[in-house]
């Protein structure tokens, strides 16, 4: 063993210098560096997709809570209107608790609403596009039973991960008389 180390130790212009034979060769290195670089970036585009698609159903999470707060809305004047008919274009008129004329219509990717025959305002952000709106009034000749809207909506999102999404609402809404 002592032998060894002897081996080892070298005198060279009055320095002891260490000799060791095992090291990397700079091919080793290379290999090694190649093998890390290519890891990296497999797992960078892994988190850079990743990202994208999160992004993605955010915004179609967003876009969703949009129209369904707007569904929503609608509802909540409907539940306490009367007189409700839908006219050639599909939009819904009715007196609403205030005794104001309200109508809701689909109009250029938006729900619309008009209070009074005065503008149209839109209930939808722009960043959500309803590509269908449909009022049903099933039992509306019934006086037997409280008036029933049904509200059909479409929500399209269209997205290079989530390949044209499409998010089909639909509530029944039944009028109270008040």
């Amino acid at each position: 063993m002592n032998n060894n180390i002897w081996q080892r130790l070298r005198i060279v212009n009055c320095k002891l210098i260490i000799v060791n034979h095992r090291g990397f060769t700079l091919i080793e290195l290379m290999i090694a560096m190649g093998v890390f670089v290519l890891v990296i970036g497999i797992i960078a585009n892994i988190f850079i997709t990743s990202l994208q698609r999160q992004r993605s159903v955010v915004a179609l999470m967003v876009a969703n809570d949009n129209a369904s707060l707007a569904l929503e809305q609608m509802a909540r004047e409907i539940r306490t209107g009367s007189g409700f008919s839908v006219d050639v274009n599909g939009a819904l008129h009715f007196m609403n608790a205030k005794g104001e004329a309200i109508e809701y219509r689909y109009n250029a990717h938006a729900i619309e609403r008009r209070v009074d025959l005065g503008t149209y305002f839109p209930l939808t952000s722009g960043n959500v596009t309803i590509s269908a709106l449909r009022f049903l009034l099933p039992n509306i000749n019934n006086a037997l039973w409280p008036p029933r809207i049904v509200i059909n909506a479409q929500v399209t999102f269209t997205d290079r991960f989530l390949q044209n999404a499409v998010n089909d609402f639909q509530t029944t809404v039944s009028a109270r008389e008040i």
